[in-house]
């Protein structure tokens, strides 16, 4: 792949931060079982491709979702396609800038429709308001209407979308709405990742070495 600028700087303008640019799909060690999943969906994309099928990655804080994500976009750019890795809160911004500012709205409908494979990550409370408090309900409100459109733009263009969560697939319908539900049922497989709390390792790793 041609690149005008640094693999870095690509790398980071498809939303996959520094800090996995070293890493590789085969340093997850925390679940094997989804691990192969990954690998599974990694030996054929353009099958997925023509579907429109991502994958639906959930489980706890910390168990490597992100990890997973990552260095699977990765191997996928390094195959030639095109990727995203964007958060709800950007999701939103762009979805309200493209109101108003030409620029942005041509942006945010190139990172949709251009995309092959598009991931939503850590999506769930960044849309939602405390529970009991209505303050915050046109921003939960932006959150949903965005999403919905989202999916439901690159569920007609069967393009696949990847999510990452802490939300079980069941918990979508009463956190989102039902057709946000319905569209992730559709378009993505689901996958959840289990193990060991990644993040207290590294606590501790820390906490050792200030020791020595």
């Amino acid at each position: 792949m041609k690149m005008k600028h640094s693999k870095t700087d690509y790398l980071t303008g498809c939303g996959i931060l520094p800090k996995w640019h070293d890493k590789t799909l085969d340093q997850f060690t925390n679940d094997p079982v989804a691990l192969e999943t990954i690998k599974t969906y990694l030996k054929d994309p353009p099958k997925f491709l023509r579907k429109g099928v991502g994958l639906y990655l959930y489980g706890a804080n910390g168990v490597g979702k992100t990890h997973l994500l990552a260095t699977s976009f990765m191997q996928l750019i390094d195959a030639g396609y095109k990727c995203r890795i964007i958060s709800p809160s950007t999701l939103i911004q762009l979805h309200v800038d493209s109101w108003y500012n030409n620029e942005r709205r041509a942006y945010f409908k190139e990172m949709i429709y251009r995309n092959h494979f598009l991931a939503i990550e850590d999506f769930n409370t960044e849309f939602r308001s405390s529970k009991g408090d209505n303050s915050d309900g046109a921003n939960e409100n932006l959150g949903i209407t965005a999403l919905d459109n989202l999916l439901r733009v690159r569920s007609q263009l069967n393009l696949p979308t990847w999510v990452t969560s802490n939300l079980k697939p069941s918990e979508v319908k009463t956190k989102y709405s039902e057709n946000i539900a319905s569209l992730l049922k559709e378009m993505t497989v689901q996958c959840q990742v289990m193990g060991k709390d990644y993040r207290e390792t590294i606590l501790k790793q820390n906490k050792n070495e200030l020791r020595d």
